[in-house]
């Protein structure tokens, strides 16, 4: 089996441009910090991240509700 990295590389060397937007846009919070020497970097959810998930997340159970 094909790790998804080299399967389909092409969207996974965008992910940091999209994430990038994201903390643009105030949706997460990026902490960067070693562990054990190594670069370690996380990803948070903010308020209005979570504010924009759930709406998006709403949107989206419409849709399908509306096609059933």
């Amino acid at each position: 089996m094909t790790s998804p990295v080299t399967s389909c590389s092409s969207p996974w060397l965008s992910l940091g441009a999209h994430l990038r937007k994201l903390e643009d846009a105030k949706y997460i919070e990026v902490r960067k910090e070693f562990a054990e020497r190594k670069p370690v970097t996380w990803y948070l959810l903010t308020e209005a991240g979570n504010k924009a998930l759930r709406a998006h997340m709403g949107a989206l159970e419409a849709l399908v509700n509306s096609a059933a």
